[in-house]
């Protein structure tokens, strides 16, 4: 079973407002998946659900082999899921070096300078700026970069191209697939751009009013263009390539 995540007919939402129902998703070790769909669709719920930051009110959620069920954020972050939210969380009055060092726990001090310089050489260059210094780019590669340190086992990244310019948006997305590349953890990114999201992701989930509409590979969405019509509006031309 290694590292992988299961999600078993969850249902998910806020107060008395269900958002997700009967979510049955497995994500594998290793795998990169592509989380898509309209806006308000469920995608970001979905993460915090993982996560623990969402109400789950039914079903079961294992990562593993052991159950997530009831545990509270802050473990399943020890365990190994990393998630990098929208809102990037970096501390603007802190050095790159410290927001790395200030993700570390347990007395650790140990920054792998090599590897986040290998990745992401905007940082190593700045690792004495202050968060507000560095551009959205920058920031954006900070967040990951802090979750980085935690050695995840799975990356959860939600909108990590918002914003960005197109140079940036490039530059962000060559250092996610360099850093699976290097470290071998799964990874799920939720993201608007479809044409990014195929060209990364080995399998494709689409979710429509909180529920999965599709779940396959990227080949298999592509022969199927009517899908991502249907789902999110996306005319056939999207897919071509």
């Amino acid at each position: 079973m290694g590292n992988d995540l299961i999600l078993k007919d969850v249902v998910a939402g806020y107060g008395s407002t269900v958002i997700l129902e009967n979510i049955a998703l497995r994500i594998s070790e290793g795998e990169r998946v592509g989380l898509i769909g309209r806006n308000g669709a469920g995608k970001t719920t979905l993460l915090s659900t993982i996560v623990g930051l969402t109400h789950q009110i039914a079903g079961s959620i294992s990562f593993g082999g052991r159950s997530l069920d009831a545990m509270p954020t802050y473990r399943r972050a020890r365990m190994g899921i990393g998630l990098v939210p929208q809102t990037r969380d970096i501390f603007p009055t802190l050095t790159v070096a410290e927001n790395l060092r200030s993700a570390l726990c347990n007395g650790r001090d140990d920054v792998k300078w090599a590897l986040i310089a290998k990745l992401f050489p905007r940082l190593e260059e700045r690792r004495n700026n202050y968060g507000d210094q560095l551009s959205g780019g920058e920031q954006q590669m900070l967040a990951i970069a802090r979750t980085l340190v935690t050695r995840p086992k799975l990356l959860l990244l939600d909108e990590p191209l918002e914003g960005l310019a197109p140079q940036l948006r490039d530059e962000v997305m060559d250092a996610i697939r360099a850093l699976v590349d290097e470290t071998g953890i799964g990874c799920v990114v939720v993201e608007q751009d479809v044409d990014v999201v195929m060209d990364f992701a080995d399998r494709i989930v689409i979710l429509e009013r909180g529920t999965i509409q599709f779940d396959g590979t990227t080949d298999a969405l592509r022969a199927r263009p009517d899908v991502l019509e249907q789902t999110i509006g996306l005319s056939k031309i999207a897919l071509a390539g």
